[in-house]
């Protein structure tokens, strides 16, 4: 019996040892969460799993939900007026487009006096007509009026000295007036 006593105890212990082992994480017992870890600096707050990867490089950052987007690239700052006069009168006497020489860059009174209207103006305004190339000289600019001498060359103006009136409507210089000394009729 003695000899049954010594090999029954070990087996003995291996079994309760098992049922033990077989306990441990039954359903009521609380789960545990993992550790989190401790921040580096006392002012920041430890990543969750829902924020934002951190920047990866020096310098970089990344936009979270409470900082604001970068601002979008200011608008462009305006063509001085001497640019945008030469932009206007060549719009009007070299671009033989009637939407910009009828519409962008012309005054309701410039159709009336030179075209008779719209209709007008759009109707007289071809490629054909049109000059090739125009220089400006003597620009005078008094606030939101415009004086100058244009010089077409090619279309049906070319080679006159053209003066030119502008004026400032909107944001857009205007051809307000031509008068040139072209004689009239054959």
């Amino acid at each position: 019996m003695h000899f049954l006593r010594h090999r029954l105890f070990p087996l003995a212990l291996v079994v309760v040892a098992a049922a033990l082992l077989a306990s441990c994480g039954e359903k009521d017992e609380p789960e545990v969460a993992a550790p989190i870890p401790a921040p580096t600096e006392p002012d920041k707050p430890v990543p969750g799993p829902d924020d934002p990867p951190a920047p990866t490089g020096p310098g970089e950052t990344l936009p979270g939900p409470t900082e604001p987007k970068p601002d979008p690239a200011p608008p462009a700052p305006p063509r001085p007026a001497g640019e945008q006069i030469t932009i206007a009168v060549r719009g009007v006497l070299a671009s033989g487009d009637p939407d910009l020489a009828c519409r962008k860059y012309a005054t309701v009174r410039f159709l009336a006096e030179s075209f008779g209207g719209l209709a007008g103006c759009r109707a007289a305004t071809n490629p054909r007509s049109a000059a090739t190339s125009v220089r400006l000289r003597g620009l005078v600019v008094n606030g939101n009026r415009a004086r100058v001498v244009a010089i077409p060359r090619g279309g049906t103006s070319s080679g006159q000295r053209v003066r030119v009136t502008l004026v400032v409507r909107g944001d857009v210089w205007r051809v307000d007036s031509l008068r040139s000394n072209v004689p009239v009729g054959p």
